[in-house]
This record gives C-alpha cells, structure tokens and sequence, in this order.
C-alpha cells in the first residue's frame, strides 16, 4: 500500500512537471505521415492530432501548407489545457507524379508554444500512361509509296481492365490501329500511327483516345506533319510498315 502510494505519487509528480505555467503543445500523430501509393487524381485525406499541455489555452493563429494543392479544416482554434483537437487535410494528387512531400504547418498566437509542423509523403503514380507525348513527322520526303509510321504505348497500371473507346486522328493524311480495345490490368497497347506522304503538307493534328475511366476518360497527343519533295528521310523510318 505505502509502495503504491508513492508511485503514484511520483507518477502525479512526473506529469506535474510535464505542464508548463503557459501553452505547451504536443504533437500527437507521427512528424511525418507517409500514405504509400495513390493513383494520381486519388485524394490523399487524413488528420493531425495535437494535445495543449500546458496550464493556459491555446490559441491556433493559422495554418499554413506547403502547395495550394493541400487544403485543412481545423476542428476548433482554441484547445483548453489538456484537451486536444485534430486538423483535416486533404492533398489533390492531379498532375502529381512520382515521390510527393508536402507539409502543414501550424502556428499559435502564444510566442511561447512553438509552431507544429508535419509531413506527408508518398508516391503518386498515373493509372493510365500514354508515350511518347507527341509524334513527329517532319521532315518526311514526298513518296506515295512509302508508308512512315510510329507506335504509341499506352499502360494500365490500374487494377481493373481499361477500355479503350475509340481512337481517332484529326488529319485525312494519317491512319491509326487498332480503333478500339481492351487493355488487362499492368498490361499494355501499342497504337501504330502511319503516315502516307503523297503530298506536300505541313499539318498539325491530334489523336484523341477515348477510355472508360473516371479519371482519363478523353486523352490526346499531338501529331506534327511536314512533308517536302527536299526533305531527307529519318535513318530509323521503315518501308512499307517493315
């Protein structure tokens, strides 16, 4: 009894010693939340949680993130002493690519309690991904009887198949197959693009492909076409599609 009595004596002394006469904040979530692998446009949402420590309210002046792209929702901006509350943050992944760290920052009107600041990091990859981002015909010489052409990839990286609506260009002078398709899940699609060059022509145009997915439903690459009786043929083009 006596050896409990002084435990808990002690362990009332311990945390007595914790609280400061003014705000003290402690940060009650990990300084850096790391979310793993997000297909971009995915939100990244979570919260931070942070306790008042001290013997005196806090006050939250502002909160502060990294990129525009990160929006908070503070819970309340004054924390009694022992209480606690949480910020919401939400992260828009579009147009992201790659590894992301983004941070917030939270500052108190007290000089005394220092600002709060965490990290979130991830990877944010794209579900769908088409290369190269544009095709080049230029400098194609005038010979109807040579078929020039380059291949478009597209990859699924998601984990359901992709359909691939229809695939059309906005140019007479070129051809595109295949029109329509379904691509497994990590697997890909090679679109052949092929040229004609039975006149001089400089053209910009576009191939537009049109997929059944929320995020990419409509993608395009531009296509850029100049043929001339004086160009000189690219070493890499082949004849006749060989």
């Amino acid at each position: 009894m006596l050896i409990r009595s002084f435990l808990s004596a002690g362990l009332a002394a311990v945390l007595a010693a914790g609280q400061t006469s003014g705000p003290s904040v402690r940060l009650l979530t990990p300084e850096t939340i790391r979310f793993g692998r997000v297909a971009e446009g995915q939100p990244v949402t979570g919260v931070i949680r942070f306790a008042n420590t001290g013997k005196a309210p806090l006050q939250i002046e502002r909160v502060q993130a990294s990129c525009g792209c990160t929006a908070t929702q503070s819970e309340k901006t004054r924390i009694d002493p022992g209480d606690s509350t949480t910020i919401r943050f939400s992260i828009r992944t579009q147009g992201f690519r790659g590894v992301i760290r983004k941070s917030i920052t939270v500052y108190f009107a007290s000089p005394e309690a220092s600002p709060l600041q965490t990290i979130i990091e991830g990877t944010v990859f794209a579900e769908i991904e088409v290369s190269p981002s544009f095709i080049d015909f230029q400098s194609v010489p005038l010979a109807p009887d040579t078929l020039y052409k380059e291949l478009i990839l597209i990859q699924n990286s998601s984990e359901k198949p992709l359909q691939i609506k229809s695939v059309r260009v906005t140019s007479k002078y070129l051809t595109v197959t295949p029109a329509s398709a379904t691509i497994a899940p990590g697997r890909s699609l090679t679109l052949r693009v092929s040229l004609r060059p039975e006149k001089e022509i400089t053209e910009d145009a576009d191939l537009w492909i049109e997929t059944d997915s929320a995020m990419k439903p409509k993608m395009s690459v531009p296509v850029f076409i100049h043929v001339s009786r004086t160009a000189k043929p690219a070493p890499q083009i082949g004849k006749d599609g060989r």
